[in-house]
């Protein structure tokens, strides 16, 4: 089932996104169409294990798939990203009776759900209050605005992490108000109604949330898809320039080899689960850095015009960079800097 899955991906990938992969990055409806073509497709279920309802991808599929959709459009995957974030997360909290019920109502429902982790930011205040929680503050962007349903909510209250499914809209009741501004005007991934989220007086019930396992899986320990994102983004570039020349100069040629060989055994080190993910993540970030300047040097001055496709995977990878952004990771990039 998931070979045929792959096959019908790729034709649609091919025909449909591929054209309009420039205009997919501006035009909100053309991609509220195509991410929820990918929902159809039955892409959501991968990332959700077998006995809760999913397809099980394997890791290795799970490096084909993002390798597949992101060769097409950074902001398809982004969008995918924010749904295996949260069901990352979801598999690893302590109450596993409610993350069984809950990843299984997913799987059931093909429901894609958006993601937004405030866990590292104490922009949003929890006040016990009966049964549950009283919430007043603001999460600064959250992407998928019309276009998740939910998104799963990550934030601290009294030291501990916890989670719980919020609804995507703007709420004015007796539990309290959710209001979303106009979306958020960005360089890159403008369609996808990146937002800020108000909550004032906003009730959640103690038996809807789920706590975090910090001490089993720490902070860090889930990977970032902007590892696989980075690695993406990096084969894109070395195939517009393998593309543009019939016949690369030996020069070119040489640069060519030296990064697909780097991008080779980068691919080859995420077959396994990540020691260190925040170095592996920077490793990725400066790999696709590499490969965009060699892109651009390489293709000349047509790179400058604001429609050409370099230009835009040059932007998607400076947002993959910044997402999810700590100072754990910061540190790790300027390690890295310091490396070179």
């Amino acid at each position: 089932m998931k070979n045929e899955i792959f096959q019908h991906l790729n034709t649609f990938l091919e025909k449909k996104v591929d054209p309009e992969s420039n205009i997919l990055d501006k035009d909100f409806r053309l991609l509220q169409e195509v991410f929820h073509k990918l929902i159809q497709y039955k892409c959501l279920l991968f990332f959700i294990p077998k006995e809760y309802g999913g397809l099980g991808l394997s890791r290795k599929e799970l490096i084909e798939l993002y390798m597949t959709i992101s060769k097409y459009s950074g902001v398809l995957t982004f969008l995918q990203s924010q749904h295996q974030s949260s069901v990352n997360y979801i598999l690893k909290v302590k109450e596993r009776d409610k993350a069984s019920s809950l990843l299984k109502h997913i799987a059931e429902n093909n429901m894609p759900i958006g993601y937004a982790s405030i866990v590292r930011m104490n922009l949003i205040k929890a006040t016990r209050k009966g049964s549950g929680y009283v919430l007043n503050g603001y999460i600064p962007w959250v992407t998928g605005y019309k276009i998740f349903e939910k998104f799963l909510l990550i934030f601290n209250i009294n030291g501990r992490t916890r989670l719980c499914l919020v609804p995507f809209d703007n709420i004015k009741s007796d539990q309290g108000n959710l209001k979303i501004s106009a979306p958020v005007d960005i360089i890159v991934f403008q369609s996808s109604n990146t937002v800020r989220i108000d909550f004032n007086d906003y009730f959640i019930e103690e038996k809807e949330m789920m706590t975090f396992d910090d001490t089993k899986f720490g902070d860090y320990s889930i990977e970032h898809p902007t590892i696989f994102n980075f690695a993406s983004a990096a084969n894109r570039l070395l195939t517009f320039v393998e593309r543009s020349n019939t016949t690369l100069k030996p020069k070119v040629k040489a640069g060519y080899d030296k990064l697909e060989g780097l991008l080779n055994d980068y691919l080859k080190g995420l077959e396994s689960p990540i020691d260190n993910p925040l170095e592996y993540r920077a490793k990725g970030y400066f790999l696709a850095e590499k490969c965009s300047q060699f892109a651009r040097l390489s293709l000349g001055g047509k790179t400058l015009l604001s429609d050409h496709p370099v230009q835009r995977i040059c932007r998607e990878i400076w947002q993959y960079a910044i997402a999810g952004y700590s100072e754990p990771q910061l540190e790790s990039y300027i390690n890295k800097i310091m490396e070179e």
